[in-house]
């Protein structure tokens, strides 16, 4: 209960002790708690907003005496007399009134320091930490991301920014969409419909900024358009609609007269094609994709395992027995160890190999083993690999070409025909003689296993010896195009013309191989990368026509130096000799023979080899090269059959690879590659399509801005605003539900008469509306400079106060209500009387004599006003 106004303050006594030293302690009387009086002429302050700082007394009207607590001089009566505040007590920042003193204002804690003076909450909670009252200071919270932007947004941002804001996220989402595009170009295809959906997520988002900055700025050319020009009504509804309605785009007027807010609606009807053009940047395509990596199961050629194969005990590798290239036979069946008439000599190539060698020759390429691409590559996969190994080889030399031409020698050597057998003067168009020097059979009567049944021991030394490796002497006719048939005899016109007589001799050398291996598709291929011969398998020179066989054998071959023979007894050395020899062998066997003319009479087995030609039965071009590529064909199929005991593991040569199937312990180092689909990025059509986009929606922004200054302020075409831009009074007078030729009215925005005569801004008819027109300047530098001043006459005119030269921004200065920048017509000034202002919540009133000046509107009589007048330096609008 508050005490009655006449009561005087001296009758007023505390309820408790206070002490102007130390803290009120906390009281149990409920009445302690009752706030403290308040006279009735003291206004009740009450601040809802704990934001607020304290409000300032004395701006109230109050004077400053009641505000300043350590005052002394006279009061009102009715107000409580200040309190004495005791310097003594350090305790407080002032000392704590008494019951019946008024109780300062505490600051919030967001604005300033404090102590525990400001409040008694500390009486409350003797847990509180004192740390933070010592220092005093409360702690803040720092508001997080979200809430500063959302305060920026609140405070800071303008419509005007929107545009300029859409059009960057529409230039930062060109820019995710080609950087997520580049980082799939050259990947493999997978998700393919995701990436493609997350690419036309992107486009649209660009899209959609893009085509969301052009709309906010088509609005603004639109409403500066009909702000400049008097249009008809259906160029305006064209205008408004073009950009929601396709068929408003083809209004002649609106095209002739709006034309950059016509082009901006024809992009906004454009852009879908960003998404669709776009979209169309990333394709898949098939590619070859390559890797670097180990294979399983590469297999090499070792002939040095041949050295060291006893047929007698045999190597067995997963459940077979491995096989030698070459037969053998014994001197004796029951030889023991040391007996020096007890070896092994050669008898012929296995059988095995002769196999591979005829399927090496008949399918006229090396012989690939079955399952081996997957056991390789895996499957699903190509791959290739090089492999190195040392293996025999012919090394051919050319010695005569054309006719009558002379014949060189070879070792010391010429081949038993010349260029005159051959055509056109001889009549072999093929001669091949392979057998000179040949390793015969070495006895006739021999016991089962190849023992000799009559020759007496001890052996010779040269029995079962390699004395020579037969040099292939070729000589063949060649032509200039073997696809053409050749003249068939002498009588037919070219005969003589059409061959060119060709000889050359190939020698067996011991050869470095570094081989290709490639298989593609399931089929394989190889290619020598390089070879280097070692020397001759057997270094010597056949002896033609002089028979040796004091050895007691067969073998009447002579060949010199006897120095260089490879003997039987040196048994690593003689196997390994013998593992050539069988392979050459073979070879030899294919190209030996002839083809005579005419009627192509074959004694050969070359026509069954890919080294014969057709029609003409010809050896196919380059042939003195092919003869050695054939052979090298023949050796690697022995990679074929992995029971060779001369087929290794690529990884390891020493370990015979059998037909086991590799495993990590047998990786050896390799190239995979498939063909695979995989992104293609198309970046220069996918910049072509933004560029233009992108540039086009910077111009239309620009243009826009250029709209918003002259307009003064951004437009829209929300309900809202086209209510409050169509109340002009000028309008009720057409009716709109009956009117025939409606849309070609004349229309524009302005100034119009309202229905109190006063100007506002709004749509009316032609001679109602009175319309801003800009200055055009021939320079664009001086329509620059102009804005400035257009600016704040254009922010005048929306307000409806010009402020007359000579008294900018003074307090108090002279206002006149303008009717959009044409000359007012002055129609009189009357003087009212005072007008009453009431100030609402500053608790005063005042009086203040307005000036009232009426122009009429665009020179008419009768016209609007407006009270225009001036209160401390602000204006206000009555």
């Amino acid at each position: 209960m508050e005490p009655p106004l006449n009561h005087n303050p001296a009758d007023w006594r505390p309820t408790r002790q206070v002490s102007h030293h130390q803290p009120p302690a906390a009281s149990h009387n409920p009445a302690d708690a009752i706030s403290p009086p308040t006279s009735p002429e003291t206004p009740q302050l009450v601040f809802n907003n704990s934001r607020a700082p304290p409000p300032d007394v004395a701006g109230l009207g109050f004077s400053g005496q009641y505000s300043n607590p350590g005052h002394t001089g006279p009061s009102t009566p009715g107000y409580f007399p200040p309190v004495q505040r005791n310097p003594a007590d350090t305790g407080y920042d002032s000392t704590p009134p008494t019951p019946w003193g008024a109780f300062p204002q505490t600051p919030s804690p967001r604005y300033g320091f404090h102590n525990r003076g400001d409040s008694q909450n500390d009486l409350l909670d003797p847990f509180q930490q004192e740390a933070s009252r010592q220092n005093g200071q409360y702690p803040r919270r720092n508001p997080n991301l979200f809430v500063r932007a959302w305060v920026f947004y609140q405070r800071s941002w303008t419509q005007s920014w929107t545009m300029g804001f859409f059009l960057f996220c529409g230039i930062m989402f060109a820019i995710g969409h080609h950087l997520f595009y580049a980082g799939l170009d050259g990947q493999l295809a997978r998700d393919q419909m995701r990436k493609r959906r997350y690419g036309t997520a992107l486009a649209f988002l660009a899209k959609a900024s893009l085509v969301t900055a052009v709309i906010l700025a088509f609005r603004q050319r639109a409403w500066m358009m009909v702000r400049r020009k008097i249009l008809s009504l259906g160029a305006v509804d064209s205008l408004f609609a073009a950009a929601e309605d396709l068929s408003a785009l083809f209004n002649w007027e609106a095209l002739r007269r709006a034309k950059l807010a016509m082009l901006l609606a024809a992009y906004i009807w454009c852009t879908p094609l960003i998404i669709i053009l776009t979209s169309e940047t990333l394709t898949v395509v098939p590619t070859r994709h390559e890797e670097n990596t180990t294979c399983l199961s590469v297999r090499t050629l070792n002939f040095s395992h041949e050295e060291t194969m006893d047929w007698r005990a045999g190597v067995m590798l997963g459940g077979i027995y491995e096989n030698s290239v070459s037969l053998w036979n014994t001197t004796m069946p029951d030889g023991k160890a040391g007996d020096p008439d007890w070896f092994d000599y050669w008898t012929e190539s296995s059988q095995q190999f002769k196999t591979v060698a005829y399927r090496a020759a008949y399918l006229q390429k090396p012989v690939m083993k079955k399952h081996s691409p997957a056991e390789i590559c895996s499957s699903g996969w190509n791959c290739s690999y090089v492999i190195n190994f040392v293996g025999p080889g012919y090394q051919c030399t050319e010695l005569a070409k054309g006719v009558g031409k002379s014949t060189k020698k070879l070792n010391g050597q010429l081949p038993r025909f010349n260029t005159s057998d051959i055509l056109p003067e001889g009549g072999f168009s093929y001669i091949a003689i392979t057998d000179e020097g040949e390793y015969p059979a070495q006895l006739a009567d021999v016991e089962p296993g190849g023992a000799p049944k009559h020759l007496k021991k001890p052996y010779s030394t040269e029995f079962g010896a390699f004395k020579t490796e037969p040099i292939v002497w070729v000589g063949y006719a060649q032509v200039e195009d073997l696809s053409k048939l050749q003249p068939v005899n002498r009588t037919t016109e070219g005969w003589n013309t059409s061959y060119v007589p060709t000889i050359f001799g190939c020698e067996h050398h011991e050869m470095n191989y570094t081989v290709e291996l490639n298989y593609t598709n399931g089929m394989q291929n190889y290619e020598i990368l390089k070879k280097k011969s070692l020397g001759r398998i057997i270094d010597t020179r056949f002896v033609r026509g002089k028979k040796d066989n004091s050895d007691g054998s067969w073998d009447n071959v002579t060949a010199t130096p006897s120095e260089n023979f490879v003997l039987a007894r040196d048994i690593e050395n003689y196997r390994r000799t013998a593992a050539y020899h069988s392979i050459g062998k073979q070879m030899r066997r294919f190209i030996n023979g002839t083809i005579s003319m005419p009627y192509y009479i074959a004694n050969t087995d070359l026509i069954s080899t890919r080294l014969n030609s057709l029609p003409n039965y010809l050896p196919v071009d380059d042939f003195q090269n092919e003869v050695e590529a054939f052979y090298e064909e023949i050796i690697l199929s022995m990679l074929s059959n992995p029971s060779f005991i001369s087929v290794s593991w690529a990884s390891d040569p020493s370990s015979p690879s059998g037909p086991l199937v590799g495993d990590n312990s047998t990786r050896y180092k390799c190239k995979r590659s498939r063909i695979v689909n995989t992104y293609k990025y198309h970046f220069t059509e996918l910049w072509i399509v933004y560029s233009i986009s992108i540039a086009m929606a910077i111009g239309a922004v620009v243009a826009g801005w250029l709209a918003i200054r002259e307009l003064g302020s951004m437009r829209d075409t929300k309900f809202s605003s086209i209510v409050a831009a169509t109340r002009a009074q000028s309008l009720n007078r057409v009716r709109w539900d009956q009117e025939k030729d409606i849309k070609s009215l004349k229309v524009g925005f302005g100034l119009v008469p309202g229905y109190s005569g006063e100007k506002t801004h709004g749509f009316g008819f032609e001679g109602d509306v009175t319309q801003d027109k800009p200055k055009i300047f021939r320079s664009p530098a001086l329509q620059m400079m102009d804005w400035g001043s257009q600016s704040v006459r254009r922010r005048s005119r929306q307000s409806g106060f010009f402020e007359h030269p000579g008294t900018p921004g003074a307090p108090g200065g002279s206002y006149e209500a303008v009717d959009g920048g044409h000359s007012p017509g002055h129609l009189g000034v009357t003087s009212p009387p005072p007008i009453q202002v009431d100030h609402g919540d500053t608790g005063y009133s005042s009086q203040t004599t307005y000036s009232q000046t009426a122009y009429g509107g665009g020179g008419q009589p009768g016209g609007d006003g407006h009270h225009t007048g001036s209160y401390g330096g602000q204006q206000r609008q009555a």
